[in-house]
């Protein structure tokens, strides 16, 4: 369960001084790579979902960022790295190529209250995610220690550490900074990692993480499956994430007259093949047990998204709240609620 209150602030900020400091900790029994790579750090083959608790040692600022993974489409596997602030949203979508060295495209979209912009961006180096570590497939890392680090998503014992130096451009200023990656072997991507500026220290801090088949193990995923699936028209499969509650409480799957009717709404609101309403993110901000419905665990999940439509650069504000239900280890969406 994610949640920005002032507890995992303190948490995410008090990691920042234990983990610049490495020194005296035991290394795990098994061999460890002295170097990775860029491409290392975020392979979107190896999860589909994580989001992390972004926060600086100057002024306690918080933002969410969202790294989503869809392998095998026509451009390569994507990466979209998501920023969420007071102003906005930043959404990087990133198509890596099948042997994972080499960026195919790159489309990034601006979406604030007054304005709507996306560029495709053609750049001399290749990006796996776009946040302030700036890393790049090419980039190489090296062992530099062992730490014990606490971030949201709870504590892990002995991660591996890799560091480098880059230097990074502000505007027309070089930026010299120092960038460590925590890794741990129970996770398919870095638990935390830390920017150190020359006069602050940015660290992203693992909230949650989901396996590269997971489309709906907790109620925060199931809602972002959600809206993928009705961003890429695949309304049908969408159904299949939703529930219905009878005046007995007992709980049904969605009828096939259901289906077609979702279908055809979904259409009119997103297009027949997609683009006519786009989802810049949505994110899953707080949840609230339930009281069970016939038996079943229930949730209360509170939900953002923004969406936009392209034809005229509308951008709409989704505020909701939806009711969710665990059948038999699978969250649903109860349809009713959306």
């Amino acid at each position: 369960m994610k949640n920005t209150n002032m507890i995992l602030l303190i948490l995410i900020i008090a990691a920042i001084a234990a983990m610049v400091s490495i020194s005296g900790c035991t290394a795990p029994a098994k061999e460890t790579k002295t170097t990775i790579s860029g491409k290392d750090l975020f392979d979107p083959v190896t999860f589909s979902m994580a989001t992390y608790l972004q926060a600086d040692n100057i002024d306690n600022n918080t933002t969410q960022f969202i790294v989503l993974a869809y392998p095998k489409e026509a451009n390569g596997n994507r990466l979209s790295s998501i920023v969420l602030n007071s102003q906005g949203s930043m959404r990087g979508d990133i198509w890596i190529n099948k042997s994972g060295d080499h960026t195919n495209k790159i489309i990034v979209t601006d979406v604030t209250p007054q304005s709507i912009n996306s560029q495709t961006l053609n750049l001399p180096y290749n990006l796996t995610v776009i946040d302030q570590a700036w890393n790049t497939i090419e980039t190489d890392y090296f062992l530099v220690g062992y730490d014990n680090v606490t971030v949201p998503a709870g504590q892990f014992d002995n991660c591996t550490v890799y560091g480098t130096k880059k230097t990074l451009m502000s505007g027309d200023t070089p930026v010299n900074v120092t960038v460590f990656y925590y890794l741990h072997p129970s996770v398919p991507v870095p638990v935390s990692y830390v920017i150190e500026y020359p006069s602050e220290s940015i660290v992203y801090g693992l909230e949650s993480v989901y396996g590269p088949n997971d489309v709906d193990s907790t109620p925060e995923r199931v809602i972002q499956s959600y809206m993928d699936l009705l961003n890429e028209s695949q309304y049908t499969q969408a159904a299949q994430l939703l529930v219905k509650i009878d005046t007995d409480g007992s709980i049904h799957h969605l009828s096939r007259q259901d289906v077609l009717r979702l279908n055809d709404n979904m259409a009119q609101t997103y297009g027949e093949k997609g683009g006519k309403m786009i989802v810049q993110y949505v994110s899953v901000d707080n949840v609230q047990a339930a009281n069970d419905v016939d038996g079943h665990k229930a949730a209360s999940a509170h939900w953002t998204s923004v969406q936009y439509l392209p034809s005229s650069g509308t951008a709409l504000l989704i505020d909701k709240t939806s009711k969710v239900v665990d059948v038999n280890g699978h969250w649903k969406i109860v349809a009713d609620d959306l």
